[in-house]
Protein backbone atom coordinates (compact mmCIF):
# COMPACT_ATOMS: atom_id res chain seq x y z
CA UNK A 1 0.00 0.00 0.00
CA UNK A 2 1.70 3.14 -1.19
CA UNK A 3 1.13 5.99 0.77
CA UNK A 4 0.38 9.51 -1.63
CA UNK A 5 1.00 12.35 -0.35
CA UNK A 6 -2.32 14.74 -0.33
CA UNK A 7 -1.84 17.50 -3.15
CA UNK A 8 -2.04 20.96 -1.79
CA UNK A 9 -4.45 23.66 -3.30
CA UNK A 10 -2.58 26.04 -5.09
CA UNK A 11 -2.36 29.50 -3.96
CA UNK A 12 -5.25 31.82 -4.67
CA UNK A 13 -4.82 34.68 -7.32
CA UNK A 14 -5.88 38.32 -6.92
CA UNK A 15 -8.22 36.76 -10.21
CA UNK A 16 -9.58 34.26 -7.94
CA UNK A 17 -9.80 35.60 -4.53
CA UNK A 18 -13.51 36.30 -3.38
CA UNK A 19 -14.51 36.61 0.00
CA UNK A 20 -18.30 36.65 0.87
CA UNK A 21 -19.77 37.67 4.00
CA UNK A 22 -23.23 37.34 5.30
CA UNK A 23 -25.01 40.17 6.95
CA UNK A 24 -26.90 39.82 9.64
CA UNK A 25 -29.66 41.98 11.33
CA UNK A 26 -27.70 43.66 13.89
CA UNK A 27 -24.47 44.01 11.18
CA UNK A 28 -26.31 45.91 8.51
CA UNK A 29 -28.25 48.25 11.00
CA UNK A 30 -24.91 49.09 12.09
CA UNK A 31 -23.09 49.66 8.52
CA UNK A 32 -26.30 51.55 7.61
CA UNK A 33 -25.52 54.13 10.73
CA UNK A 34 -21.77 54.42 9.50
CA UNK A 35 -23.03 55.21 5.90
CA UNK A 36 -24.99 58.18 7.50
CA UNK A 37 -22.67 59.69 9.60
CA UNK A 38 -19.93 59.68 6.65
CA UNK A 39 -22.66 61.20 4.73
CA UNK A 40 -23.07 64.14 7.54
CA UNK A 41 -19.36 64.51 7.67
CA UNK A 42 -18.29 64.62 4.10
CA UNK A 43 -21.61 67.14 3.59
CA UNK A 44 -20.30 69.16 6.42
CA UNK A 45 -16.78 69.67 4.98
CA UNK A 46 -17.47 69.93 1.40
CA UNK A 47 -17.68 73.43 0.23
CA UNK A 48 -21.03 74.60 -2.35
CA UNK A 49 -20.99 75.12 -5.36
CA UNK A 50 -20.03 78.63 -6.39
CA UNK A 51 -23.03 78.62 -9.08
CA UNK A 52 -25.26 76.62 -6.65
CA UNK A 53 -28.99 78.12 -6.52
CA UNK A 54 -31.77 77.67 -4.74
CA UNK A 55 -35.14 76.49 -6.20
CA UNK A 56 -38.65 77.10 -5.39
CA UNK A 57 -38.99 73.32 -4.80
CA UNK A 58 -36.07 73.18 -2.45
CA UNK A 59 -37.63 74.16 0.72
CA UNK A 60 -41.49 75.52 1.72
CA UNK A 61 -41.81 78.40 4.02
CA UNK A 62 -43.71 78.57 6.68
CA UNK A 63 -47.39 80.68 6.47
CA UNK A 64 -46.93 84.24 7.78
CA UNK A 65 -50.17 85.64 8.47
CA UNK A 66 -50.12 90.03 9.55
CA UNK A 67 -53.12 90.97 11.20
CA UNK A 68 -53.58 95.14 11.44
CA UNK A 69 -56.20 97.31 11.92
CA UNK A 70 -56.97 101.10 11.63
CA UNK A 71 -56.38 103.55 14.35
CA UNK A 72 -59.07 103.93 16.71
CA UNK A 73 -60.53 107.30 16.24
CA UNK A 74 -60.27 110.14 18.89
CA UNK A 75 -61.82 113.25 19.41
CA UNK A 76 -60.60 116.39 21.26
CA UNK A 77 -64.15 117.97 21.81
CA UNK A 78 -64.57 114.96 24.44
CA UNK A 79 -61.67 116.66 26.69
CA UNK A 80 -60.00 113.65 27.43
CA UNK A 81 -56.69 114.50 25.35
CA UNK A 82 -55.49 111.65 22.81
CA UNK A 83 -57.86 108.68 24.12
CA UNK A 84 -59.82 106.68 21.69
CA UNK A 85 -63.32 107.27 21.56
CA UNK A 86 -63.79 103.67 22.77
CA UNK A 87 -62.15 104.42 26.22
CA UNK A 88 -64.49 107.67 26.91
CA UNK A 89 -67.48 107.43 28.60
CA UNK A 90 -69.13 109.40 25.82
CA UNK A 91 -70.38 109.35 21.97
CA UNK A 92 -69.64 111.05 19.41
CA UNK A 93 -68.97 110.98 15.43
CA UNK A 94 -65.92 111.48 14.00
CA UNK A 95 -65.43 112.53 10.18
CA UNK A 96 -62.47 112.82 8.72
CA UNK A 97 -61.21 114.49 5.88
CA UNK A 98 -60.76 111.77 3.29
CA UNK A 99 -64.43 111.29 4.23
CA UNK A 100 -65.68 114.87 3.92
CA UNK A 101 -63.31 115.12 0.55
CA UNK A 102 -65.52 111.72 -0.99
CA UNK A 103 -68.56 112.96 -0.27
CA UNK A 104 -68.08 116.22 -1.43
CA UNK A 105 -69.18 118.15 1.82
CA UNK A 106 -68.93 121.45 1.49
CA UNK A 107 -70.94 122.81 4.24
CA UNK A 108 -72.21 122.48 8.18
CA UNK A 109 -75.61 121.37 6.52
CA UNK A 110 -73.58 118.20 4.87
CA UNK A 111 -72.44 116.67 7.83
CA UNK A 112 -75.96 115.26 8.50
CA UNK A 113 -75.15 112.04 6.42
CA UNK A 114 -72.88 110.70 8.55
CA UNK A 115 -75.52 110.58 11.92
CA UNK A 116 -78.27 109.47 12.19
CA UNK A 117 -79.19 111.49 15.34
CA UNK A 118 -77.79 115.18 13.40
CA UNK A 119 -80.48 116.60 11.61
CA UNK A 120 -80.57 120.34 10.13
CA UNK A 121 -82.78 122.93 12.02
CA UNK A 122 -82.10 125.44 9.03
CA UNK A 123 -80.18 124.89 5.63
CA UNK A 124 -81.10 127.68 3.68
CA UNK A 125 -78.59 128.62 0.49
CA UNK A 126 -76.65 131.80 0.71
CA UNK A 127 -76.95 131.75 5.10
CA UNK A 128 -75.08 129.73 7.56
CA UNK A 129 -76.43 126.61 8.62
CA UNK A 130 -78.20 125.67 12.16
CA UNK A 131 -77.88 121.82 13.02
CA UNK A 132 -79.82 119.64 15.46
CA UNK A 133 -78.87 117.03 17.38
CA UNK A 134 -81.17 114.45 19.09
CA UNK A 135 -83.68 117.04 19.10
CA UNK A 136 -81.85 119.68 20.06
CA UNK A 137 -81.30 122.74 18.25
CA UNK A 138 -77.52 124.05 18.79
CA UNK A 139 -76.46 127.51 19.50
CA UNK A 140 -74.52 128.75 16.88
CA UNK A 141 -73.24 131.08 19.65
CA UNK A 142 -71.71 128.76 22.40
CA UNK A 143 -72.21 125.76 20.46
CA UNK A 144 -69.09 125.11 18.31
CA UNK A 145 -65.39 125.14 18.87
CA UNK A 146 -62.56 125.57 16.26
CA UNK A 147 -59.30 123.44 17.64
CA UNK A 148 -61.11 123.08 20.91
CA UNK A 149 -61.41 126.87 21.04
CA UNK A 150 -64.67 128.72 21.46
CA UNK A 151 -66.35 130.41 18.04
CA UNK A 152 -68.76 132.16 16.90
CA UNK A 153 -70.30 129.71 13.65
CA UNK A 154 -72.74 132.21 12.78
CA UNK A 155 -71.06 132.78 9.48
CA UNK A 156 -70.26 130.47 6.66
CA UNK A 157 -67.32 127.56 7.34
CA UNK A 158 -65.34 126.38 4.90
CA UNK A 159 -64.23 122.34 5.20
CA UNK A 160 -61.73 122.33 2.49
CA UNK A 161 -59.09 122.62 5.39
CA UNK A 162 -60.29 120.40 8.00
CA UNK A 163 -58.59 117.74 8.80
CA UNK A 164 -62.07 116.35 10.32
CA UNK A 165 -64.93 117.63 12.37
CA UNK A 166 -65.84 116.10 15.37
CA UNK A 167 -69.67 115.71 16.85
CA UNK A 168 -70.58 115.33 20.07
CA UNK A 169 -73.77 114.15 20.71
CA UNK A 170 -75.41 114.36 24.50
CA UNK A 171 -74.99 116.87 27.10
CA UNK A 172 -72.30 119.35 26.56
CA UNK A 173 -72.35 121.56 29.78
CA UNK A 174 -68.97 120.24 30.97
CA UNK A 175 -67.44 120.77 27.90
CA UNK A 176 -69.31 124.07 27.16
CA UNK A 177 -70.64 125.53 29.86
CA UNK A 178 -74.08 127.36 28.90
CA UNK A 179 -74.94 125.81 25.43
CA UNK A 180 -77.95 124.08 24.02
CA UNK A 181 -77.97 120.55 25.53
CA UNK A 182 -77.98 118.89 22.11
CA UNK A 183 -73.95 118.07 21.86
CA UNK A 184 -70.65 120.22 20.39
CA UNK A 185 -69.11 120.71 16.90
CA UNK A 186 -65.40 121.05 16.61
CA UNK A 187 -63.28 121.89 13.80
CA UNK A 188 -59.79 120.39 13.54
CA UNK A 189 -57.67 122.01 10.98
CA UNK A 190 -54.99 120.16 8.89
CA UNK A 191 -52.02 120.64 9.80
CA UNK A 192 -47.79 120.28 8.47
CA UNK A 193 -47.32 116.88 6.85
CA UNK A 194 -44.06 114.69 7.39
CA UNK A 195 -44.04 113.73 3.51
CA UNK A 196 -44.20 116.40 0.92
CA UNK A 197 -47.87 116.84 -0.39
CA UNK A 198 -48.82 118.25 -3.83
CA UNK A 199 -52.76 117.96 -4.53
CA UNK A 200 -54.59 119.77 -6.40
CA UNK A 201 -58.65 119.15 -7.20
CA UNK A 202 -60.89 120.05 -9.22
CA UNK A 203 -65.12 119.34 -9.72
CA UNK A 204 -67.89 120.68 -11.58
CA UNK A 205 -71.13 120.09 -10.85
CA UNK A 206 -74.10 119.17 -13.11
CA UNK A 207 -75.43 123.01 -13.24
CA UNK A 208 -71.65 123.86 -14.01
CA UNK A 209 -70.34 125.08 -10.93
CA UNK A 210 -66.54 124.52 -10.37
CA UNK A 211 -64.38 124.21 -7.62
CA UNK A 212 -60.71 124.29 -7.97
CA UNK A 213 -58.56 123.49 -4.91
CA UNK A 214 -55.03 122.82 -3.95
CA UNK A 215 -53.46 121.14 -0.58
CA UNK A 216 -49.81 121.65 0.18
CA UNK A 217 -47.48 120.57 2.81
CA UNK A 218 -44.21 119.40 4.09
CA UNK A 219 -40.98 120.33 6.09
CA UNK A 220 -37.81 122.28 5.48
CA UNK A 221 -34.58 122.91 7.27
CA UNK A 222 -31.45 121.29 8.54
CA UNK A 223 -33.66 119.13 10.45
CA UNK A 224 -36.51 119.40 9.03
CA UNK A 225 -37.53 121.47 11.90
CA UNK A 226 -40.15 123.71 10.04
CA UNK A 227 -43.28 122.22 8.81
CA UNK A 228 -46.06 123.59 6.72
CA UNK A 229 -49.80 123.47 5.45
CA UNK A 230 -51.10 125.24 2.76
CA UNK A 231 -54.71 125.18 1.72
CA UNK A 232 -56.72 127.84 -1.28
CA UNK A 233 -60.10 127.29 -3.03
CA UNK A 234 -62.47 129.27 -5.14
CA UNK A 235 -65.56 128.17 -5.73
CA UNK A 236 -68.25 129.06 -8.44
CA UNK A 237 -71.77 128.69 -6.87
CA UNK A 238 -74.46 127.52 -8.75
CA UNK A 239 -77.16 125.35 -6.63
CA UNK A 240 -80.19 123.96 -8.39
CA UNK A 241 -82.43 127.01 -7.36
CA UNK A 242 -83.14 129.76 -9.55
CA UNK A 243 -80.95 132.93 -8.96
CA UNK A 244 -78.28 131.97 -6.04
CA UNK A 245 -75.36 131.75 -7.88
CA UNK A 246 -72.51 132.83 -5.96
CA UNK A 247 -68.62 132.76 -5.33
CA UNK A 248 -66.85 131.82 -2.23
CA UNK A 249 -62.75 131.98 -1.59
CA UNK A 250 -60.54 130.10 0.78
CA UNK A 251 -57.09 130.71 1.83
CA UNK A 252 -55.18 129.06 4.87
CA UNK A 253 -51.92 128.48 6.88
CA UNK A 254 -50.53 126.20 9.35
CA UNK A 255 -47.10 126.42 10.13
CA UNK A 256 -45.10 124.81 13.38
CA UNK A 257 -41.51 124.56 14.85
CA UNK A 258 -39.87 121.44 16.15
CA UNK A 259 -37.84 123.80 18.48
CA UNK A 260 -36.32 120.89 20.47
CA UNK A 261 -37.15 117.15 20.53
CA UNK A 262 -39.86 118.05 23.22
CA UNK A 263 -41.14 121.52 22.70
CA UNK A 264 -43.19 122.57 19.31
CA UNK A 265 -44.39 125.94 18.22
CA UNK A 266 -47.87 126.16 15.94
CA UNK A 267 -49.60 128.40 14.30
CA UNK A 268 -52.25 128.75 11.83
CA UNK A 269 -54.59 131.52 9.97
CA UNK A 270 -57.90 131.27 8.09
CA UNK A 271 -59.38 133.98 6.10
CA UNK A 272 -63.06 132.61 4.22
CA UNK A 273 -65.34 134.93 2.06
CA UNK A 274 -68.69 133.88 0.39
CA UNK A 275 -70.99 135.77 -1.68
CA UNK A 276 -74.44 134.51 -2.21
CA UNK A 277 -77.53 135.49 -2.84
CA UNK A 278 -80.45 133.94 0.32
CA UNK A 279 -83.74 132.47 -0.40
CA UNK A 280 -86.86 132.27 2.15
CA UNK A 281 -89.61 130.01 2.42
CA UNK A 282 -93.49 130.05 1.22
CA UNK A 283 -96.00 130.41 3.43
CA UNK A 284 -99.81 130.14 4.01
CA UNK A 285 -102.35 132.11 1.33
CA UNK A 286 -104.70 133.38 4.10
CA UNK A 287 -106.00 130.42 5.56
CA UNK A 288 -105.35 127.95 2.56
CA UNK A 289 -102.41 125.78 2.37
CA UNK A 290 -100.73 127.13 -0.65
CA UNK A 291 -100.71 124.17 -3.86
CA UNK A 292 -97.45 122.57 -4.25
CA UNK A 293 -94.41 125.18 -6.18
CA UNK A 294 -91.39 124.40 -7.63
CA UNK A 295 -88.89 124.06 -5.04
CA UNK A 296 -86.21 125.93 -7.16
CA UNK A 297 -88.07 128.70 -7.00
CA UNK A 298 -86.52 131.52 -5.52
CA UNK A 299 -88.97 134.90 -4.07
CA UNK A 300 -85.43 137.41 -3.70
CA UNK A 301 -85.03 137.80 -6.91
CA UNK A 302 -85.78 141.26 -6.77
CA UNK A 303 -83.79 143.15 -8.97
CA UNK A 304 -82.86 145.50 -5.62
CA UNK A 305 -82.21 142.58 -4.07
CA UNK A 306 -78.30 142.11 -2.95
CA UNK A 307 -76.55 139.12 -2.15
CA UNK A 308 -75.39 138.05 1.30
CA UNK A 309 -71.83 138.24 2.07
CA UNK A 310 -70.15 135.91 4.87
CA UNK A 311 -66.13 136.89 5.65
CA UNK A 312 -64.34 135.82 8.64
CA UNK A 313 -60.71 135.63 9.57
CA UNK A 314 -59.46 133.00 12.03
CA UNK A 315 -56.37 131.94 13.73
CA UNK A 316 -54.73 129.92 16.45
CA UNK A 317 -51.38 129.94 18.44
CA UNK A 318 -50.55 126.91 20.35
CA UNK A 319 -46.99 125.74 22.41
CA UNK A 320 -46.70 122.04 23.57
CA UNK A 321 -44.13 121.08 25.86
CA UNK A 322 -43.22 117.40 26.48
CA UNK A 323 -42.56 116.41 30.46
CA UNK A 324 -41.80 112.72 29.85
CA UNK A 325 -43.30 110.07 27.66
CA UNK A 326 -46.71 110.04 29.19
CA UNK A 327 -47.34 113.70 29.88
CA UNK A 328 -47.25 117.46 28.41
CA UNK A 329 -48.56 120.58 28.70
CA UNK A 330 -49.54 123.22 25.67
CA UNK A 331 -50.75 126.92 26.03
CA UNK A 332 -53.28 127.75 23.01
CA UNK A 333 -54.59 131.17 21.76
CA UNK A 334 -57.47 131.49 19.21
CA UNK A 335 -58.97 134.47 17.94
CA UNK A 336 -61.83 135.22 15.33
CA UNK A 337 -62.91 138.23 13.66
CA UNK A 338 -66.90 137.84 11.35
CA UNK A 339 -68.23 140.22 9.05
CA UNK A 340 -71.69 139.29 8.33
CA UNK A 341 -74.00 141.18 5.85
CA UNK A 342 -76.89 139.31 6.20
CA UNK A 343 -79.19 140.59 2.83
CA UNK A 344 -82.17 138.51 2.95
CA UNK A 345 -85.29 140.42 2.11
CA UNK A 346 -88.01 137.72 3.59
CA UNK A 347 -91.52 137.95 1.27
CA UNK A 348 -93.45 137.76 4.45
CA UNK A 349 -97.20 139.48 6.06
CA UNK A 350 -100.15 140.69 4.46
CA UNK A 351 -101.12 144.22 5.67
CA UNK A 352 -104.64 143.95 3.70
CA UNK A 353 -106.05 141.65 5.78
CA UNK A 354 -104.32 142.29 8.56
CA UNK A 355 -102.26 138.87 8.84
CA UNK A 356 -98.80 139.10 9.23
CA UNK A 357 -97.64 136.07 9.76
CA UNK A 358 -98.49 134.90 6.58
CA UNK A 359 -99.17 135.86 2.77
CA UNK A 360 -102.32 137.15 1.34
CA UNK A 361 -105.16 135.21 0.39
CA UNK A 362 -104.55 136.22 -3.23
CA UNK A 363 -100.87 135.56 -2.75
CA UNK A 364 -100.13 138.57 -3.13
CA UNK A 365 -97.46 140.57 0.25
Amino acid sequence: MTLLPTPRPAPATARDRRETFVATPVAGAAATLLWLAASAASAQTAPAPATATATAGDATLSTVTVDARAAAPQADVSGFGDLPLREVPLSATVIDSATLRATGARRLADLTQFDASVTDAYNSAGYWDYLTVRGFVLDNRFNYRREGLPISAETSIALDNKERVEILRGTSGIQAGTSAPGGLVNYVVKRPTERDLREVRAEVTGRGGVLGAVDLGGRFGIERQFGYRLNAAVENLKPRTFDLDGQRHLFSLAADWRVTRDSLFEAEVEYSKKTQPSQNGFSLLGNTLPAPVDPRLNLNNQRWSQPSVFEGLTGTLRFTQAIDANWRWSAQLGQQRLKSDDRLAYAFGCGAEGNFDRYCSDGTF
